[in-house]
């Protein structure tokens, strides 16, 4: 059925061993537009020849090569990934969405399988983790891409205005102490993003910073170079704002992917798993087509992202994958293609 639905197909690479190939992206999460392309996944055995050397490699890209950096594929043009077995089971034990949509993927959005998938489908209780980590990774990127998190521009603003009623000319260091009572009274009052920090250099001398935003600040710097590193942060932000308010510079499509991931998150952790296509994926669209205000759109980031972190702790899900159920499935599977294998 997939075949007939998608004709692009023809032109993907016939890889050798494959044991799973799937319909992913847009078609995957009910999400396509007139100007969405096709994207597949694939996970292979490696031959016995790339296995015993070790010269295989783990991921293969058919998308066509782009002339200007971030080009996107064009509607309608296809994009396969392949993962080699070992490879897949490393990322859906850590929790890489791109691993745990494949592993949920419905039967009518597979293109062809073998016994190793449904195995690795009936065994999903020993890879299923309630790690958020990289769900919440994902999302927090795209937070503190497009100033998401209004408490950022906050802290930024308080800390330039901290560093404003001293002498340019004075060494942060030199202010050490009074540094380190501003990021007390600053924690107290409920900042996120202020923080004193030490971190050792390359021959472990221990380095004092003033962290804002993730900007660090070493104490060594000149209050006004610090004031002009932050300025600089803050009049971004400012900017970032503007553009938001007036629903401009938003890259809409990464902020349909937030949602979605955080949606499949809360999904997983509350029922052990994830359906396909999303439930929401008609409010995903209006997300992706930029028909919805921003300020909407970024609350509920913002709240999904603090569900998400609530939920993980209370999933039953285990909280480390079974290492040696993914070990010796791998040895199995890889000593038999060598025994096997001809090439």
């Amino acid at each position: 059925m997939i075949e007939a639905e998608c004709p692009i197909l023809k032109e993907k690479t016939d890889m050798q061993n494959v044991i799973f190939e799937g319909v992913f992206g847009s078609h995957l999460y009910g999400t396509n537009t007139e100007s969405s392309d096709f994207d597949y996944k694939q996970i292979f055995i490696p031959s016995a020849r790339e296995i015993v050397l070790g010269k295989g490699k783990d991921i293969y890209n058919t998308a066509r090569p782009k002339t200007v950096e971030g080009e996107k594929n064009l509607p309608g043009e296809s994009e396969t990934e392949s993962f080699s077995l070992k490879k897949y089971l490393h990322l859906l034990a850590e929790g890489q969405t791109v691993a745990l949509d494949m592993l949920f993927t419905p039967t009518d959005n597979m293109i062809r399988v073998t016994s190793l998938w449904h195995e690795i489908r009936v065994n999903k209780e020993k890879l299923l983790t309630k790690k958020a980590k990289v769900f919440l990774g994902y999302c927090q990127r795209q937070a503190k891409k497009y100033g998401i998190k209004g408490s950022r521009i906050a802290d930024c603003r308080k800390t330039l205005d901290y560093l404003k009623r001293f002498d340019s000319f004075y060494k942060l260091k030199n202010l050490k102490d009074e540094i380190i009572n501003f990021v007390i009274d600053a924690n107290k009052s409920g900042s996120e993003f202020i923080k004193f920090t030490t971190i050792p250099n390359h021959i472990g001398i221990s380095i004092d910073y003033l962290e804002v935003c993730d900007r660090k600040i070493q104490l060594t710097s000149t209050v006004k170079e610090g004031i002009d590193i932050l300025q600089k942060l803050f009049d971004e932000y400012g900017k970032r704002a503007l553009q938001a308010e007036q629903n401009e510079g938003i890259d809409w499509k990464a902020l349909s992917h937030a949602v979605r991931v955080c949606e499949e998150a809360k999904e997983l952790f509350q029922t052990g798993k994830i359906t396909f296509p999303r439930p929401e994926a008609s409010h995903l669209v209006e997300i992706k087509r930029g028909l919805l205000p921003y300020a909407p759109v970024a609350n509920e980031i913002e709240e999904l992202m603090e569900e998400v972190a609530t939920l993980a702790p209370q999933a039953n899900l285990r909280d480390e994958p079974d290492w040696e159920w993914i070990d010796n499935f791998v040895y199995d599977v890889y000593r038999k293609e060598i025994l096997n294998g001809t090439s």
